[in-house]
């Protein structure tokens, strides 16, 4: 009778427990195995998304390289010549002066602005068959300094110290205000030119391409709970 008892004592309080505690550590296990293949599966989409993400940045940087190199080599003439032009047009009339004393004044004068008129004749060619491939700004700062120069070597081709209808003062005057202005819009289209390039160096560095790829490498993992 008392073994009976016993046997249903073990049947009543320590079975159910035991069968309880081996099922809750089944579930445990489960809910592990579980986990573990969200995290593998996350782990090999993450690497497929930032496989993704290096090719399209090598082949966008491929592509950037390409154009930024004939750009650059455009806006390189173009600030060469641009600076040719500003040069030879302040030269026409400067205020301290170093020239050949076998020639006139005249003559200086006429090898000046004919100096003049070819550099810009270089600067037109390379801005207008060169136009569609850079920015817009770029171009009006270039038309603007020619427009400037111009109009200096118009008016030291008419007039002179000796003719000028104020007198050589202010024909002086006149050469010192144009020569500001000449540096002053060749200075404009010379810091476009400068702001395009750094725009091209940031967008073609490879450090911007690292950065991404590196922002995307430091998303953390989902942890368990």
């Amino acid at each position: 009778m008392a073994g009976c008892f016993a046997l249903g004592l073990i049947f009543s309080k320590f079975l159910p427990s035991y069968f309880g505690e081996k099922g809750r550590n089944l579930a445990t296990k489960e809910d592990i195995d579980g986990i573990t293949r969200q995290i593998e599966d996350v782990k090999h989409g993450y690497a497929a998304q930032l496989e993704e993400i290096r090719a399209n940045f090598s082949g966008q940087l491929a592509t950037h390289g390409h154009r930024y190199q004939r750009e650059f080599a455009i806006l390189e003439d173009l600030a060469r010549r641009l600076v040719d032009v500003r040069d030879l047009a302040s030269a026409i009339r400067p205020v301290i002066d170093y020239y050949d004393p076998r020639k006139s004044a005249n003559e200086i004068k006429v090898e000046r602005i004919n100096a003049l008129w070819q550099a810009q004749r270089r600067l037109y060619r390379v801005s207008e068959r060169s136009r569609p491939f850079y920015p817009k700004g770029i171009y009006d700062a270039v038309q603007e300094l020619e427009e400037t120069a111009r109009r200096e070597g118009v008016f030291a081709k008419y007039q002179s110290p000796e003719n000028h209808p104020d007198g050589p003062i202010a024909y002086w005057d006149e050469a010192a205000a144009a020569r500001t202005q000449l540096m002053a819009k060749a200075d404009v289209a010379l810091n476009t030119i400068a702001l395009r390039v750094a725009r091209w160096d940031a967008i073609t560095s490879s450090d911007v391409a690292a950065e991404e790829v590196s922002n995307l490498e430091d998303t953390k993992e989902p942890t368990p709970r």
